[in-house]
């Protein structure tokens, strides 16, 4: 009895050693649970920032492409300029030799009148008056092709600003492409992680509930156990307490006997 006492006793102490390490090992599935929660609200909140940044950079995209647009249309109306520019600049050439022409006929026509007397005096007049008038032509004509030298000068500028600031919208529309395709790719790495977390959630959720009805039932063993060595403890005493009551028994026994004998050969004398 006294073995199967120790024994019970060994028992219970290393049920509470289990149960000791599987309420260590709950702890840390407690943490890892927690801490997977947490990954899981990381990861929908990454998939939503990269939800954004996805659209941003499409905006993005969509904006430069309408600058280039816009920007190219400036471009074309810039050099259809520089072309009316050309244009004029012929056609007040040909008003600069029209006037020199007409100057020179002027002044023919003065020679011709001095020539003519009294009687070409007022055609004179007018041909002077024609040849002034010629004369604030090429002037005017002059002045002009000045000044379309300047706006077409100014226009050449703008026209290779234009062209550079062109060459680096292409450039900025690369890198942003480039940067909506690394947005794709984060996007579609991150939502192939959603599931695996939300597997990996789901499990370590049925790994809670596993331990929980573990340590429920073991608990129970424990409870039970305990009950065990407490009733094996009270029958260790009660046999020890019998076995001692046994023992006074059968000393008095043995002393009834002894007894009994003397009392016997008390008698078979008397008999005699």
């Amino acid at each position: 009895m006294q073995n199967v006492s120790e024994g019970s006793l060994s028992q219970g102490n290393q049920f509470k050693e289990i149960a000791n390490l599987i309420t260590e090992l709950s702890y840390k599935i407690e943490n890892v649970y927690e801490k997977i929660k947490e990954v899981k609200g990381q990861t929908y909140c990454a998939i939503e920032k990269a939800c954004e940044g996805n659209e941003e950079m499409n905006s993005l995209v969509k904006s430069i492409n309408e600058i280039r647009g816009a920007f190219k249309t400036v471009i074309d109306k810039i050099n259809n300029l520089n072309i009316s520019v050309k244009e004029i600049n012929k056609i007040t050439n040909v008003i600069n030799t029209l006037s020199e022409q007409t100057n020179l006929l002027s002044l023919n026509a003065a020679i011709e009148a001095a020539r003519a007397g009294e009687a070409g005096r007022g055609f004179a007049v007018v041909a002077d008056e024609v040849r002034k008038l010629a004369e604030r032509t090429k002037k005017s004509t002059e002045d002009i092709s000045k000044l379309l030298k300047l706006i077409q000068n100014d226009t050449i500028d703008v026209i290779k600003t234009s062209n550079n600031v062109d060459k680096l919208i292409n450039q900025q529309i690369s890198v942003v492409e480039n940067s909506v395709v690394v947005f794709d790719d984060i996007l579609d790495s991150v939502q192939k992680i959603e599931p695996l977390m939300l597997n990996t959630f789901e499990e370590m959720k049925d790994m809670e509930r596993a331990k929980d009805n573990v340590l429920e039932r073991l608990n129970l063993v424990n409870e039970v156990t305990k009950e065990n060595i407490e009733f094996i403890e009270e029958v260790a005493s009660s046999s020890e307490e019998l076995s001692s009551s046994s023992e006074e028994v059968a000393a008095t026994a043995l002393s009834l006997s002894s007894m009994a004998n003397n009392l016997s050969d008390l008698v078979n004398k008397f008999s005699i």
